[in-house]
């Protein structure tokens, strides 16, 4: 079982688009792990389908850490044409982009706009409520739970299935204000 991450990617990044973002930053994850790949993929794919020319020097390669997230902040704010907005490709470390912002007087959303990825408890008590991507973590848990018992009984498929779930893109502060939610975007999955 697992989150569409191109889909969740792409929602964010086609929402700053949406926003006049035409430099977007990306802090992503490991290319070793398949969300830290499928997330990078999500955001090319939205640039490629605003007509926006992909710029390899906004694409920061993370570790999933709050460190990460900091030091890659970090190189984009030094940048003589830094990003407009920035999507950090996991909580940890957007933790840290937020800290490395806070550290250099760079105001979210007025400077600097910030969407995640993973809705954590935490995400709308920031100064300026966190935009992010929100993974169905009850479903993920229930729908596993359901398929341990069908196959502790006996009774689940016999050829392994691939469950793939759709984030939700959920609009807060940090983009500049509360905005409409996005319709879910065709998967990148289907077909």
């Amino acid at each position: 079982m697992v989150v569409d991450n191109i889909e969740g990617s792409y929602q964010a990044v086609s929402y700053l688009i949406s926003l006049g973002h035409e430099r977007i930053g990306i802090i992503s994850g490991p290319k070793g792990i398949i969300s830290g790949r499928d997330r990078l993929e999500g955001y090319l794919k939205a640039l490629r389908d605003h007509d926006l020319k992909v710029d390899e020097e906004l694409i920061k390669g993370g570790n999933f850490k709050e460190n990460g997230g900091y030091d890659k902040t970090c190189e984009f704010v030094g940048m003589t044409n830094p990003p407009t907005a920035m999507f950090v490709a996991n909580n940890q470390m957007v933790l840290g982009a937020l800290r490395a912002l806070r550290e250099r007087k760079i105001g979210v959303p007025d400077k600097m706009v910030v969407i995640g990825f993973d809705d954590m408890d935490w995400a709308p008590l920031t100064y300026s409520p966190l935009t992010t991507v929100s993974q169905p973590t009850y479903v993920l848990g229930t729908s596993a739970a359901e398929l341990l018992t069908k196959r502790i009984n006996g009774k689940a498929p016999s050829k392994p299935q691939e469950i793939v779930l759709k984030p939700k893109l959920i609009i807060r502060e940090s983009c500049g204000g509360q905005g409409k939610q996005l319709p879910v975007c065709q998967s990148s999955r289907e077909g």
